[in-house]
């Protein structure tokens, strides 16, 4: 049964060899005629006449006595075929000679199979089944064109070096004997070869280009002489699945072992198609030698080792009274390190005497952490330095470096990483449990102030979104996949945290699972580090909603939460409120006061002034003096509401009538008015020169501009006066009722940047590391790091060094906050914005008159909006354009 429109072979059924002549015209350097020739073993390829040369080549060179050879390397039985030049042109594998086969040669692996059954390879191989993978490898290669993978295709060969069992080879001697004896009855026999093994009827068999084998050496196209030194004298067929390749051209294999580059003495090129043109390339190189280090490396031993002082001196004194109660005659004893294991950063040392046979017994120069079960127990070190890790800004891969780097070996990725795990899972609770402990010093202060203690408060709620940024171009939807929400508490000068959410979209384990085939939907399986669906929108409604729900189980309402003005987490917290409480119960908004001065600005921005209000003799002058405009009236409207809170204590009914007075007073002194208007209102302005809010301002006199500078039209001051009731009106009056903002909140943000950096995914222990910020925001560095040691179990002593440094952190901390808030400072830093501001101007007018060497994107295509969208317009310094 053959299927002719296939390079498809099946059974083989075969006579006596006939000689060279009966399978077609073919002497031994002439062409093989593929039509006429007949192969012996049924090998047909008539799609590929280039391929059939090869293999009819090798068929010839067999029967010729040029029997294939064995190599000496890799675990399964890897044969060299040769032509009729003598020459190699490919490798057979046959199926049953595999690493897996029963017939393999190679005896390491069949040691390795009867020794060692349990850990016998890999059990998601097929026995006999490994020829598929390389075969079907050509044929996905030469359908995608990747002239990458040699063409394998599945061919029968025979021949006497070849592994058989010693049955099959005494019935083939058997069979030859009746031949020579009996020729009559000989020729009745259905075959005189070796019989065809089980299950041979349409095996694949890979023959693999000499550049990429895995398991054979050779070298100048000349194999090693391993091939069996009596081989039978007859010659056998084996009906076995055989893979063939064309060898390249005068090719050479560096004698390196770190060379993965073949060396080719004309080109090292694959045939080129029209839509690939590759270079030849290694499936799987060798492994990179270890001792590309040793230029760069020293003799000497520099290592160190992380040890406990008291256990060590503790050691120290042990081993002098064990040695000299075993070995009374050794007076000077000389100890070495005999042995040492690694426990973590922790180590367990066994020491002896050189001078005699003294061998101590192990110390362990760590200390172990209590945990209550029988066992091997954790290093303290081992934990401390984990939760160092988790409060800063590094993973396990920098940690493991930094400890390279100080010559301390490190602890294994997957240690530091369980270890982190459990540590980043006590720190969640202890965070928990410092909100409640915030929520029982609220009800303790309502008492005191003679109020219920379950009395509403008030709150800041923000979120920060570990992206940096919102959206990318590699990715639908948001870019982040984390996101934090963070409640602030508004009734003390503190502002301590009472309520946080991490909402995670990363599992690793999903991502995994969801690679290798399985249909797998995240957060609905085990080990799922994610507590939303990975589709769903990050949202603060959401956050607000879960925060909520957490502070309303602690028996605690909310009256009025601030937030900036593109959050909606108000609403969800009210929806948590409601869902516990009373369905009636309401939560007001209030506006960020800073947030709001951050609309003003973009307001400004979009105004349309008239032409003539801001000075200039360009347009980008003129825009830069309304960008400082703008920031000037943001300070100033903040500065006005500051200083009205302060003077009537909060009161609203007072501040209302003054408003649209110092609104009027505001725009005049803009117009150029600037009199007693000014200094009898709080405006920031009293007049005069150096008093005057125009010597004052940054922005204004930075640029230059005085009194008079500006040229407001009718238009223009109804606009500024709009500007200005974005801040200073009733109704802005209502929204911020209580001055408040949201700069804790922000500034939590940025703390739990420097625990959880945007450019970097923690997936398993992200709400670790917000927790771990979240105890430093509430109790400062020192307290937080000690708090957690303690419940870790790796706890600080009390007049250990590392206590006296950490309270030196501390006061560090102190010192540098109370000169940043000083009055001083404060002044030093205005005036140096003040100064570079200017000088930055100056410049600019200099640069400006220069050519300017950067201008973005100056050197891309750009569309040529005159002509049809396919023309573009070349630009100075393109090397290529699109055709």
């Amino acid at each position: 049964m053959e299927t002719k429109d296939s390079d498809t072979v099946n059974i083989i059924v075969r006579e006596e060899l006939p000689n060279n002549d009966n399978y077609g015209a073919c002497n031994d350097n002439q062409p093989i005629d593929v039509n006429k020739y007949r192969s012996p073993f049924e090998n047909r390829f008539p799609q590929d006449r280039e391929y059939a040369e090869i293999v009819y080549d090798a068929e010839l060179a067999i029967i010729a006595g040029d029997q294939p050879i064995l190599s000496d390397k890799g675990t399964s039985g890897c044969y060299f075929v040769h032509g009729r030049e003598g020459k190699i042109i490919g490798v057979f594998k046959p199926k049953d000679e595999e690493p897996y086969g029963l017939l393999n040669p190679k005896w390491t692996k069949w040691m390795h199979k009867i020794c060692c059954p349990c850990c016998f390879g890999r059990n998601c191989l097929v026995p006999n089944q490994g020829y598929l993978s390389e075969a079907g490898a050509s044929l996905v290669d030469s359908k995608l064109q990747l002239s990458i993978v040699p063409k394998t295709k599945v061919v029968r060969l025979s021949s006497e070096t070849f592994n058989y069992t010693d049955i099959d080879r005494l019935k083939s001697r058997t069979k030859q004997s009746i031949l020579q004896k009996v020729p009559a009855l000989g020729k009745r026999f259905h075959r005189l070869g070796l019989p065809p093994k089980v299950g041979n009827q349409a095996h694949l068999l890979r023959f693999v280009s000499l550049t990429t084998d895995q398991g054979c050496g050779v070298n100048n196209g000349v194999a090693p002489s391993t091939a069996p030194s009596t081989p039978p004298s007859t010659q056998v067929l084996k009906n076995l699945s055989m893979q063939v390749s064309p060898a390249p051209p005068k090719l050479k294999l560096s004698n390196s072992a770190t060379d993965l580059a073949p060396k080719n003495t004309t080109e090292s090129v694959c045939p080129q198609t029209e839509k690939c043109a590759t270079t030849v390339k290694l499936l799987r190189p060798h492994k990179l030698s270890d001792d590309y280090l040793d230029e760069y490396l020293e003799d000497k031993s520099t290592e160190n080792r992380t040890v406990d002082r008291d256990l060590n001196i503790l050691m120290i004194n042990s081993l002098i009274i064990c040695h000299l109660n075993k070995s009374p005659k050794c007076v000077v004893p000389h100890f070495e390190l005999v042995q040492e294991t690694q426990w973590g950063l922790g180590w367990i040392w066994k020491m002896k005497c050189t001078n005699c046979k003294f061998i101590s017994e192990k110390y362990k120069l760590f200390r172990e952490i209590d945990t209550g079960r029988a066992g091997r127990k954790s290093a303290t070190i081992n934990y401390g330095f984990q939760t160092g890790v988790i409060n800063c800004n590094i993973g396990n891969d920098s940690a493991r470096l930094l400890l390279t780097s100080s010559c301390i070996p490190p602890m294994s990725k997957g240690t530091m990483q369980r270890i982190t795990n459990t540590v980043c899972d006590k720190v969640v609770k202890l965070a928990e449990n410092e909100t409640e402990q915030v929520v029982e010093s609220f009800r303790k202060r309502n008492e005191t102030l003679g109020l219920n203690k379950n009395s509403p408060i008030k709150l800041q709620m923000d979120g920060t979104y570990q992206s940096v940024h919102i959206k990318s171009r590699h990715k639908m939807g948001q870019n982040a996949s984390q996101v934090i929400g963070i409640a602030c508490e508004n009734e003390t000068d503190n502002h301590d945290i009472i309520g946080f959410h991490l909402v995670n979209k990363l599992c690793w384990v999903g991502a995994w699972l969801r690679g290798k085939g399985y249909d797998i939907e995240c957060p609905n399986h085990e080990y799922c580090t994610s507590n939303t669906n990975r589709y769903d929108p990050l949202s603060e409604k959401d956050l607000g909603y879960e925060i909520g729900k957490k502070i309303a189980k602690l028996d605690l309402l909310v009256d009025y939460c601030t937030t900036d003005g593109d959050a909606k987490s108000v609403q969800g917290l009210q929806e948590a409120m409601q869902e516990i409480f009373d369905p009636l119960w309401s939560v007001n908004r209030l506006a960020d006061t800073i947030h709001r001065g951050q609309s003003q600005f973009r307001e400004v921005l979009r105004a349309k002034f008239s032409v003539g209000m801001f000075p200039g003799a360009t347009k980008a002058q003129r825009n830069d003096i309304k960008i400082a405009f703008a920031n000037d009236l943001k300070l100033r409207s903040h500065g006005i509401m500051k200083c009205l809170f302060a003077k009537y204590n909060g009161d609203r009914q007072q501040i209302s009538k003054c408003l649209p007075r110092i609104v009027k007073s505001v725009v005049n002194c803009y117009s150029g008015n600037c009199s007693d208007t000014c200094r009898w209102s709080i405006t920031l302005c009293n007049g005069g020169i150096k008093t005057s809010w125009w010597y004052k301002s940054i922005n204004l006199s930075s640029h230059g501009l005085q009194n008079g500078s500006l040229k407001p039209n009718k238009t223009d001051k109804l606009l500024i006066e709009s500007l200005l009731e974005m801040k200073l009106s009733q109704t802005a009056l209502n929204q911020m009722q209580f001055f408040s903002n949201t700069n804790k909140c922000e500034s939590v943000n940025r703390t739990i940047s420097t625990y959880l950096p945007k450019n970097k995914n923690f997936s398993r222990n992200a709400l670790g590391r917000a927790s771990a910020a979240v105890l430093k925001v509430n109790n400062k560095r020192d307290v937080a790091l000690a708090k957690t040691l303690k419940a870790v179990g790796c706890g600080l002593g009390r007049k250990s060094r590392a206590v006296v440094a950490l309270k030196k952190i501390r006061k560090r901390e102190i010192y540098d906050c109370a000169y940043q808030k000083s009055l001083r400072v404060k002044l030093n830093r205005l005036k140096a914005r003040k100064k570079q501001a200017i000088d930055f101007l100056l410049n600019k007018r200099v640069r400006n008159r220069l050519i300017s060497g950067y201008k973005k994107h100056q050197l891309e295509p750009k569309l040529c909006q005159n002509s049809s969208p396919k023309e573009f317009v070349p630009q100075p310094g393109c090397s290529s354009w699109p055709d």
